[in-house]
């Protein structure tokens, strides 16, 4: 994996090199510090680019990811990573908190959850429920 300065794009220059293989996807957090690195199919590395041309790998929150990864995208403020790939043969999105980048993190359940009731103005209703989770019961997961 390659940073490049394109600030001249006639004459584009390598910043930092990493021998990680090549990156299938690459996501910025909207401040341009935290780059996130899809490598293969299986994995994701986390690198603190604030200055580019001295880039850290950060430890992985993702230790109790197993699966394919195929995208990851950051919210807004970088505090939350969605990864979307594939768990045992089932396709989805997992959420992961990436406040306190230097040591491995658990899923966060509890603040993901939080997080997506908060956006999504308390959950799906009974309606909603029925037509994007079809064959489930309802379960209304904010307490609204």
């Amino acid at each position: 994996m390659t940073l490049w300065d394109i600030s001249d794009p006639a004459a584009p220059r390598p910043l930092a090199t990493h021998d990680i293989g090549p990156a299938t996807d690459v996501a910025f957090t909207s401040n341009g510090h935290i780059l996130a690195a899809t490598v293969g199919d299986d994995r994701l590395t986390l690198w603190d680019i604030t200055n580019p041309e001295e880039t850290v790998q950060l430890d992985s929150p993702f230790a109790g990811y197993t699966g394919l990864v195929y995208s990851a995208t950051f919210d807004p403020d970088g505090r939350i990573l969605a990864i979307n790939g594939s768990i045992n043969g089932e396709n989805g999105v997992s959420l992961w908190d990436l406040r306190g980048l230097n040591s491995p993190l658990d899923t966060p359940q509890d603040d993901a959850m939080k997080h997506a009731c908060s956006i999504t103005d308390g959950g799906l209703g009974r309606d909603e429920w029925d037509r994007y989770v079809p064959g489930l019961e309802f379960v209304d997961v904010c307490g609204t």
